[in-house]
């Protein structure tokens, strides 16, 4: 479009306007909703029981992300600044849960390489806005994460069906094998 080759394109915003930033292309705007059903992003955790008290933690770390944080990563990943998030307070979790991250300080993420601006890798460092989310939510709740890197997609599904890894940020899709997102 940039060239006068379309007229037109339809397709994800973030990943968009990120590879419009990303070659420096400033004669391109968005102009209207294409009308499609959202695609949104969820974090997936294994069906694994062993998992199921890490969906509870997670879901307060990311209810203790404060407007002003979530919207900070809106910004960075949606072109308007590449600024860091600031971190949050803290979750508070309840006995169990506390017990749970004891017992697994480190939990394993999956990153891709390239699937920008999600998950992508940038001077040999994991970054994107699931990265950033990861990143908040874990430090709300005081846990490590691992991300397991130079692994081909095919490698991460089968370390996530497997239960040796969390998957991050992944498409919400109803015919996936995803190893357990919900």
């Amino acid at each position: 479009m940039s060239w006068g080759k379309a007229d037109a394109y339809i397709g994800n915003q973030a990943v968009a306007l990120w590879l419009a930033q990303e070659a420096q292309i400033t004669n391109l705007r968005v102009v209207a909703d294409a009308g499609l059903a959202p695609n949104p992003q969820r974090f997936a955790v294994h069906r694994d029981p062993n998992w199921q008290p890490l969906v509870g933690i997670l879901d307060k770390g990311l209810a203790s992300i404060t407007d002003a944080e979530r919207k900070q990563i809106h910004r960075r990943w949606l072109g308007v600044d590449r600024a860091g998030p600031a971190r949050g307070p803290r979750a508070a979790l309840n006995a169990d849960e506390l017990a749970w991250i004891s017992k697994h300080p480190v939990i394993r993420v999956s990153n891709e390489a390239n699937w920008a601006p999600f998950n992508y890798f940038e001077n040999g460092e994991p970054t994107g806005f699931s990265i950033d989310y990861m990143n908040l939510v874990a430090d709300a709740v005081g846990l490590e994460i691992d991300y397991a890197a130079n692994r081909s997609w095919n490698e991460l599904q089968t370390m996530a069906r497997n239960g040796q890894l969390m998957r991050g940020i992944a498409d919400a899709c109803e015919h996936c094998d995803d190893g357990g997102a919900r």
